[in-house]
Order: structure tokens, then C-alpha cells, then sequence
């Protein structure tokens, strides 16, 4: 690996108090809210976050700044291919929340292309979802319900196989635009866009569920396509087991249709 590298940069105005939005970004209770549905945090430097979300997709990695209600990072072992540095500067403003985010290590050269496109794509809907949970959310109970599978398929397929599934193969994916998903079997979930910050991201408001949120993820990843469906439910959509058994149904059939 040449000593060249890359990074992402994000900036966002969260409207709410800096107080909640570490608490969203440091805690595993707050971090299951918006990012993975496995997380744990030892709030000291040094301490470990513990990410999964799911087998194979677990990982660990050392506390590398905690500056409480400012600063917080972890360093993330990558072997050869060089450590990976994911960084939170946070910035009260006025009852608001100024929050920037570093994710520093990727290579320049071709091979890291893939997972610098992925990891930008998916960043930018995290963040989407942690600015949806902590400005509307953060004072209902939550939990977070998601799959993971990996598919021999171009990811712009597998994309457009999903959403013609759910009936959304002609969705303008505009942020506030309206949108209704029906199933196979005629389970139904309507709503608006959150945001879809680049083609094959979507964070979908779900209005039956008490404005519980559907992140939706389709990407490369080591030369094949993970899909990831993330269930943060909030408040009245809490408990519901109906819709989760129609689109656990409705996953399922995706993967046994999968070409092979």
C-alpha cells in the first residue's frame, strides 16, 4: 500500500442539544438507535466499540479520542491494508448541534475504490438516520431490527429487483417525496422519503408504525452486493410483529431468488 490515502468528510447541523447527539454517537443504547444493531461503547480513551450487524460483520476497535461532549474517534485494524480512523468533532450552537465526521485510511489506489464508494454512501445515510432519530426520536423507546445478506448480482440490479418488489420501481426518491411500499401478500407501509443521498440508499419514514424508519443499503462489497435492511423502530412501532414477519418474508424470498 503506497502512503497515499484518502478520506471522507462530512458536515451537518443536527436541531437539537450537543448533549443528545453524543449521547446518540457514544452510548450502545444511542448508537442502536441510527447505526448498527449490535453496539457497545467503554466511554474512556482506550476503551473498545463493539459494532455487528451480524455473523461475519462483527468487529471491534479501540476508543483513539474521547474528549466528553466534543471529540470521540476509534482506530480500526485493517492488517495490510492500513488502519481506518473514524472521527466525531461535535460543536454546540445555539440549542443546535454542529457535527463533523472524519473517516481517514483508504488507500488511493484502485483496490480501496469499492469500499471508499460504499462507506461514502452508507455514512451519508447513517447520518441521515442520526439526524432523524435524535431530532424527532430521541425521547421514544427504540430498537433496531436488521438483515444483512450478500447476492452475485450488480448492485443497480439487485436494487431495482428489491423495489419493484415492494412496488417502488418508479419511486421519485427526493427527499419528502410520498411514497407507498406493498409487499407480496399485501402487506402495505406508506410514508415519505427521509433522504436517499445517493442512488441505491434510502431512509423511508414509516407513518403505519408510528413514524418508525426503514434504511435501505445496496452496495458493492468485496466483489459481490450486500443488502441491508434496517428496521429503527420507535415508540407505537416498538412491539409490532406483523409488518417485521412480512418483510422478513418478503427478504427471504429475495435471497431464494437470487441468481446463483
Amino acid at each position: 500500500m503506497s502512503g497515499e490515502t484518502r478520506k471522507h468528510e462530512f458536515e451537518l447541523t443536527i436541531d437539537a442539544p450537543a448533549e443528545d447527539v453524543w449521547r446518540a454517537l457514544t452510548t450502545g443504547e444511542g448508537l442502536r438507535q441510527w447505526f448498527a444493531p449490535v453496539a457497545e461503547v467503554e466511554p474512556r480513551l482506550g476503551g473498545i466499540v463493539k459494532l455487528g450487524w451480524g455473523p461475519g460483520m462483527e468487529g471491534s476497535a479501540p476508543v483513539s479520542a474521547w474528549e466528553p461532549g466534543a471529540r470521540f474517534a476509534w482506530t480500526e485494524d485493517h492488517g495490510e491494508r492500513g488502519p481506518r480512523v473514524v472521527e466525531f468533532i461535535l460543536e454546540a450552537s445555539g440549542g443546535q448541534t454542529k457535527l463533523r465526521l472524519a473517516h481517514s485510511g483508504f488507500g488511493a489506489d484502485a483496490s480501496f475504490d469499492e469500499e471508499f464508494d460504499s462507506t461514502n454512501g452508507g455514512w451519508l445515510t447513517f447520518l441521515a438516520c442520526l439526524r432523524y432519530y435524535v431530532e424527532t426520536m430521541r425521547s421514544a423507546p427504540g430498537r433496531h431490527e436488521a438483515r444483512m445478506s450478500m447476492f452475485d448480482e450488480a448492485p443497480e440490479a439487485l436494487w431495482t429487483r428489491i423495489t419493484e418488489g415492494m412496488g417502488l420501481g418508479m419511486q421519485d426518491w427526493s427527499a419528502g417525496k410520498p411514497y407507498k411500499a406493498t409487499l407480496p401478500g399485501g402487506a402495505s407501509f406508506s410514508g415519505v422519503v427521509v433522504a436517499s443521498p445517493k442512488p441505491r440508499y434510502a431512509l423511508l419514514r414509516c407513518e403505519e408504525l408510528g413514524g418508525s424508519a426503514l434504511a435501505l443499503f445496496c452496495e458493492g462489497f468485496g466483489g459481490q452486493c450486500a443488502f441491508t435492511s434496517s428496521w429503527y423502530l420507535y415508540g407505537p412501532g416498538l412491539n409490532d410483529t406483523a409488518m417485521l414477519s412480512s418483510w422478513s418474508r418478503y427478504y427471504d424470498s429475495l435471497t431464494e431468488g437470487a441468481p446463483k
